[in-house]
């Protein structure tokens, strides 16, 4: 209906974090799994919430309007920086081109949104924990 918001989380996917993340000094460069068993993880959710805490207040002193439309539409927004790279394009000393050197790229956080959506709406199929603890086990 018109009159109500969307009931399920509206994952804004924030890119190019390897350009802006001075912005946010603080935020962890460290992938959001805890080690759960021997080699099986699962999503840190108290942590990508506290992240996307820390994005969301970014946005609203950078683009208040943006996040007001955004607020207008869902209950619960969820803001994840991305970086598809981790890094920016540098220039090539020997040609005078922009470019990335594959050896050099680090991807920061790309799987996250997926990986949160499919937690939340596939019972089972991605783990998670609301919060951890230094060994991985919920508090």
């Amino acid at each position: 209906r018109d009159d109500e918001l969307h009931q399920r989380p509206l994952v804004i996917v924030v890119t190019k974090w390897d350009s802006w993340r001075e912005l946010l000094p603080n935020l962890s460069t460290e992938a959001p799994y805890s080690d759960v068993l021997n080699g099986v993880s699962v999503l840190d959710l108290k942590r990508i919430e506290s992240t996307s805490e820390q994005v969301g207040a970014l946005l609203r002193n950078l683009t208040p309007e943006i996040v007001a439309s955004a607020e207008g539409f869902a209950k619960h927004l969820l803001f994840l920086p991305v970086s598809a790279t981790g890094i920016s394009p540098e220039v090539d000393p020997e040609n005078g081109t922009f470019g990335i050197r594959p050896r050099d790229m680090k991807p920061y956080w790309v799987e996250v949104p997926m990986l949160y959506a499919l937690s939340l709406w596939s019972k089972g199929l991605i783990g998670g924990m609301n919060t951890t603890n230094h060994d991985g086990k919920s508090k």
